[in-house]
């Protein structure tokens, strides 16, 4: 509650592209949010529910990790992917057809809170 307290206070009136009025923040705003916000003891700062509460997520999220880095042609070609979760982490890695030469993305989430703990890609 005193994020969004704090966060409405910050807020500026600017025109959208649609000619509609919505409340938007400077950067040195944002820059004092966030600031503010890591001053607080992480347990305040973590959602109650997990920000990766599913296998869907899970996939979404490495899926646009690794789309952007090794290309999305290069990672769909890795299905069906392996996704388990695992004390809180979800772990989805691709999978290669027997005999390929070559490797699978690795990525590795923090359910709790959404951390990256991996993104790779074997050779």
């Amino acid at each position: 509650m005193r994020l969004l307290i704090c966060l409405s206070g910050l807020l500026l009136l600017s025109a959208s592209a649609c000619g509609q009025q919505h409340l938007r923040s400077t950067h040195a705003q944002l820059k004092e949010l966030l600031k503010e916000t890591l001053k607080e003891p992480v347990e305040r700062r973590v959602l109650v529910r997990p920000v990766i509460p599913d296998s869907t997520t899970a996939v979404a999220v490495a899926e646009a990790l690794t789309f952007d880095i090794y290309g999305d042609k290069q990672i769909r070609r890795q299905k069906p992917y392996q996704v388990a979760l695992i004390d809180g982490y979800w772990v989805v890695t691709g999978s290669l057809p027997v005999g390929h030469v070559g490797g699978a993305f690795e990525v590795i989430l923090d359910a709790k809170d959404g951390r990256v703990l991996r993104l790779a890609h074997g050779k």
